[in-house]
């Protein structure tokens, strides 16, 4: 074997080794890169509309689940009342063996004389008066009923007012956030263009740091609107359930916002009208 073959040989075995680690490497590689690729936090941001909002903190909200199940609980109480009023179906079955024949007969002219004994009971009860307890305990679940489902419907509103206040804030959040970055790319422009004019002499040192005054002064304001959206993006999350890091912007357009022209407000029908639907009201009035 000459040097030339000898050198061949070695390049080759360098190339497959190459080849080799550069095949672990992606194999180990490969399940990092999917998993980012599903993260929710290197995912783009999911555009949520104010109904979707809704409907995710409906479904995810631990109160009204609690809310629900406490009127399931309350139907269960009233089904039992009213099986009061129903007759009452008890049965037993039994079965014993004794040493002895039950019965002092022989077994051959009685058959049922014999050690094995067993049997059922069925019984029948209906209360023909209680005194009004049935009635009374029957009224009190149907109370207990209605002030679960006024309370169902409280926490449900309660929550769709937290929603919509939260959804709006992260709207106007996002807003002053590009207005904040707008006016800051301005400022640095307009600095951009100073230094220019500086250079060639056509205005002063002073209105040059003055620009630059005027864009540092803007620089607090983006980082507090940026705060501003961080706190309005995570109380909505906190209300929609959604999982930590999970990133999302508000579907929302200015123009889909319908305010009408003239509109009147009449402070004793909404007082009345406060009064005859407000599920405090009712749960005060049943109590």
């Amino acid at each position: 074997m000459n040097i030339r073959e000898y050198q061949a040989r070695g390049v080759c075995l360098m190339i497959k080794k190459l080849w080799v680690i550069l095949g672990i490497t992606i194999f180990m590689g490969l399940p990092g890169m999917i998993y980012a690729a599903d993260s929710p936090v290197t995912a783009e941001p999911e555009m949520l509309s104010l109904d979707r909002c809704l409907e995710l903190a409906s479904n995810n909200s631990q109160t009204v689940k609690a809310a629900e199940k406490k009127v399931e609980i309350a139907q269960t109480a009233v089904t039992e009342a009213r099986g009061a009023y129903w007759p009452k179906l008890d049965y037993s079955v039994f079965s014993d063996k004794a040493q002895e024949a039950i019965y002092p007969y022989d077994a051959f002219v009685y058959p049922g004389a014999s050690t094995d004994y067993s049997g059922a009971i069925i019984s029948l009860t209906q209360d023909l008066y209680s005194g009004g307890k049935s009635a009374n305990e029957l009224q009190l679940a149907k109370i207990q009923l209605d002030m679960a489902r006024e309370n169902e419907r409280q926490v449900k509103q309660q929550l769709t007012f937290q929603v919509k206040q939260a959804f709006y804030q992260v709207w106007l959040a996002e807003q002053v956030l590009k207005v904040s970055e707008s006016s800051l790319d301005n400022m640095e422009q307009h600095v951009v263009k100073t230094e220019n004019l500086y250079k060639i002499g056509t205005v002063s040192k002073f209105e040059l740091l003055r620009a630059k005054v005027q864009r540092d002064s803007l620089k607090p304001q983006l980082i507090s609107a940026q705060n501003d959206l961080k706190v309005a993006k995570l109380n909505l999350a906190i209300l929609m359930g959604l999982a930590k890091g999970q990133q999302y912007s508000v579907d929302f357009h200015a123009d889909q916002l319908k305010i009408p022209a003239q509109f009147q407000l009449v402070m004793d029908k909404i007082l009345e009208s406060a009064y005859q639907n407000r599920p405090e009201i009712h749960q005060v009035k049943q109590t």
